[in-house]
């Protein structure tokens, strides 16, 4: 973090924390549009099987696909975050003029606001799912977002 830049937002995980960012990590795949294809067409595939009369274990398994893709993303994730994410841990971010920075206890990292290249609303928070390089044709266009979202919150 620089000198002229005060922490915006301080973050301490609490005991709970982990399980519950794994939690979402789980709901936010589900809502994921390709994966909603997926389950319909699981869901399509055991209607047909039963109304063709075919419906056995084998047919009834293809429901445990999509099941089983949100658990073992949800493990996965449980299981990194709980080594990652120590109660008591200091995370912080800071917005300069041309980036944020974000620290945890296993370093910084800064990420240039021309590198954004989209913004994602989720409920009170803005968050910037992808980040380009710095030669990024829509890198001008992004930072204005930032800018007029920044100016907007404050």
């Amino acid at each position: 973090m620089s000198a002229e830049s005060p922490v915006h937002h301080e973050w301490i995980p609490g005991p709970g924390d982990p399980d519950r960012l794994a939690r979402g990590a789980a709901v936010n795949l589900l809502r994921r549009p390709y994966l909603a294809a997926i389950i319909t067409l699981c869901i399509s595939y055991v209607v047909l099987s039963a109304a063709l009369g075919r419906l056995d274990l084998a047919h009834a398994a293809m429901l445990l696909v999509p099941i089983a893709t949100a658990i073992l993303v949800y493990l996965l994730t449980l299981f990194n975050l709980r080594r990652r994410l120590k109660p008591g841990d200091r995370w912080t971010s800071t917005f300069g003029p041309y980036s944020m920075t974000v620290s945890s206890p296993a370093g910084q990292s800064t990420l240039n606001y021309n590198q954004i290249t989209g913004i994602r609303q989720r409920g009170p928070y803005v968050s910037a799912p992808h980040a380009a390089p710095a030669q990024s044709p829509t890198s001008a266009s992004c930072f204005h977002q930032v800018q007029s979202i920044s100016s907007a919150a404050r």
